[in-house]
């Protein structure tokens, strides 16, 4: 039992129901995703199909719509017309080959070929439930609330990767902060070395500054080298143990800058 299986359940007993229903699709289920499905198989059976959605809260217009946006299917869009319930819809109904309610009451359901009716809630007036299965017929769900948040937990997920670009003040600033990050990497040659720089080795018994004075020997730096000599007055430059010591601690202050310019950034 998983989240297709409910989307199986809806979708048999909306045929069986002659193309009329009305359910209950309660969490860890959640209906838009369930009804986002059904929406994809009504428009490739049917490309010119309008559908209308009904619904009481606007949120219930976003998932449904970042789900089609989120996995490149905006052109589904056309096919739908959203309304809130409090919308007197009757005068035009007609114009639809679908309607789906979403937490919404009937006001239409009689005079629509095809209906479905959800509920995220199984809450609700008695008098209103006997009208709704009246009209439309009860079709039963059965969710197993625990298999399907061990699933969830367990089962890989799909990823979507969308483009985000800086302003050019702040993507200036990232590139400034990339760069003393590379470059710093580059001298220690790793981000363990820089760590081992900033609090030792306890593994080799070595203090941070045993660590500094490691790296700078690797990298030909002595503490009685010619510096009237070009070439070793550059190595000096970036390896003298004032100038490590400096990066070690500043590396780890740009690095928590350029996340939080990344994570809080405006776009």
């Amino acid at each position: 039992m998983n989240i297709s299986s409910t989307f199986i359940q809806v979708k048999d007993g909306f045929q069986s129901n002659k193309s009329k229903g009305n359910c209950f699709i309660t969490k860890p289920v959640y209906a838009t995703v369930v009804l986002f499905d059904i929406i994809i198989g009504l428009i490739n059976k049917r490309p010119l199909i309008k559908i209308l959605i009904v619904i009481k809260i606007y949120w219930d217009i976003e998932e449904i719509v970042d789900s089609f946006n989120s996995t490149y299917r905006s052109n589904f869009l056309d096919n739908i017309k959203f309304l809130n319930v409090n919308y007197d819809e009757k005068a035009f109904v007609s114009y639809y080959d679908c309607c789906i309610f979403i937490n919404a009451i009937e006001k239409v359901a009689a005079e629509v070929k095809f209906c479905l009716s959800v509920h995220k809630s199984s809450i609700i007036n008695n008098n209103y439930k006997y009208r709704l299965d009246k009209i439309l017929g009860f079709i039963p769900i059965k969710i197993d609330r625990k298999l399907i948040n061990t699933s969830r937990i367990y089962s890989p997920v799909a990823e979507y990767k969308h483009p985000v670009k800086l302003y050019l003040e702040d993507d200036e600033l990232s590139k400034k902060y990339d760069n003393y990050i590379r470059d710093t990497i580059n001298i220690f040659g790793d981000l363990k070395q820089i760590e081992y720089c900033r609090s030792g080795n306890s593994a080799t018994h070595q203090s941070a500054m045993d660590c500094k004075y490691a790296v700078a020997y690797r990298n030909d730096w002595f503490t009685c080298m010619d510096k009237s000599i070009e070439f070793n007055r550059q190595i000096d430059e970036l390896y003298n143990q004032n100038i490590l010591w400096g990066r070690v601690n500043t590396v780890f202050n740009i690095t928590n800058f350029r996340k939080k310019l990344l994570t809080n950034n405006k776009t």
